[in-house]
């Protein structure tokens, strides 16, 4: 349906500084009747509006009840621009779109299986402040109830000094199983890749990396990988 769009450039008029009000000079028409003739100056003449005017919007407005979508199989019939679409074709389209994601989620739960994989995703540039101090859930995977394979993996700033601990373990797993110490000899500004790897049977929640180190220090590829084993 094309659509024409109603005009929005009318003006008012405005008088010029001449004129405190309107003016009109009585004319004598030749069947004897007097006419008023306007004498104004003005700045700017303002827009007819009319009728024509009137009527224009009044289809306008008609035309979107007349045209408007009440079903989502007249929805799916559209094939050019123009059309409204009805509250209620709307509501209905929310339901059914509830009604998926429900499915979705039903489906998703069935295929938490083994095999299953869950990943936090890579972080970088996780600034470590304060030192000899555990820092929690650096990065998560929410997971089912089972046992997982547990791959903790970062990628810190080496220091250069003698005692350069830095620690990684899982938060919300009760168990020094999680935790692994890396001692890194190596020069300043050096970025080694660490990685941890824990088995762990776990209650259905979210786990996140934790973090403690011996030193303030800039980490990057900080992530979480839990495959489901049983």
């Amino acid at each position: 349906m094309a659509y024409t769009p109603l005009r929005t450039d009318f003006k008012d008029d405005i008088l010029d500084p001449s004129n405190y009000k309107r003016k009109y000079k009585q004319v004598v028409n030749n069947d004897g009747t007097f006419s008023l003739q306007d004498e104004t100056t003005y700045q700017q003449v303002g827009s007819d509006y009319g009728a024509k005017e009137v009527n224009e919007e009044r289809e306008a407005i008609n035309n979107v009840y007349a045209n408007k979508l009440v079903t989502l199989d007249e929805i799916d019939l559209v094939t050019e621009e123009g059309f409204f679409v009805d509250a209620l074709a709307v509501k209905e389209l929310n339901s059914n779109l509830a009604n998926i994601k429900a499915d979705l989620i039903k489906a998703n739960n069935s295929l938490n299986v083994i095999g299953t994989e869950y990943w936090s995703g890579v972080k970088n540039n996780y600034s470590y402040s304060k030192k000899e101090t555990w820092v929690n859930n650096v990065s998560t995977v929410t997971i089912p109830a089972g046992t997982y394979i547990f791959t903790l993996k970062a990628t810190p700033c080496a220091k250069g000094q003698s005692y350069d601990a830095f620690i990684m373990g899982i938060a919300g797993i009760n168990s020094t199983r999680t935790q692994n110490t890396f001692y890194m000899n190596f020069g300043n500004g050096f970025y080694p890749v660490l990685t941890s790897t824990c088995i762990e049977k776990v209650p259905a929640g979210t786990y996140g990396i934790a973090f403690w180190s011996s030193q303030p220090r800039n980490v990057n590829g900080i992530e979480l990988r839990a495959i489901r084993i049983k």
